[in-house]
């Protein structure tokens, strides 16, 4: 298990070139877009929206709803290989079951930043917190969302 330590700082040098990447990702215009929905990832289900462009994945937004919040996941891919996740989680005041419309109690943000298929550093919530994802687990996830994604529409 890698778990990462508020000391690791993230190299700004590296930072900027995947901040870079992301831009560009995101400015991509006419890129395809999959939906898919998100059975059995979290409590009350979630979506899953990959955008494509000349046949490969460049980004994917998972959203997975429970009972007591929510997260969003942003995958970002250059190369063929994982160089960033934004995750952001928003816990409920009330349970959903409870309050349909309960209001947002806190949110947090975390910043994964990978090179060479490996985690490079954390910024946010998730940087020195032993609980949060390690490099196993993200990579885990984003090979089980990128199956849903290239998996046909049911």
């Amino acid at each position: 298990m890698l778990f990462l330590s508020s000391a690791l700082a993230c190299p700004p040098s590296q930072t900027r070139v995947i901040e870079s990447q992301i831009r560009r990702i995101d400015g991509i215009r006419n890129a395809r877009s999959i939906e898919r929905d998100l059975d059995g990832f979290s409590t009350e289900g979630g979506t899953l929206i990959g955008f494509s462009a000349r046949g490969k994945i460049h980004k994917m937004a998972a959203t997975h709803y429970g009972e007591t919040g929510k997260t969003r996941n942003k995958f970002y891919f250059a190369g063929g290989r994982l160089i960033f996740i934004s995750s952001e989680s928003a816990q409920y005041e009330k349970p959903i079951a409870v309050s349909p419309s309960a209001k947002i109690k806190r949110t947090t943000r975390s910043r994964f930043y990978f090179r060479d298929g490996h985690l490079l550093c954390v910024l946010g919530n998730a940087a020195g917190n032993a609980r949060a994802p390690n490099e196993h687990a993200l990579l885990l996830e984003t090979r089980e969302l990128l199956a849903v994604l290239r998996a046909p529409k049911r």
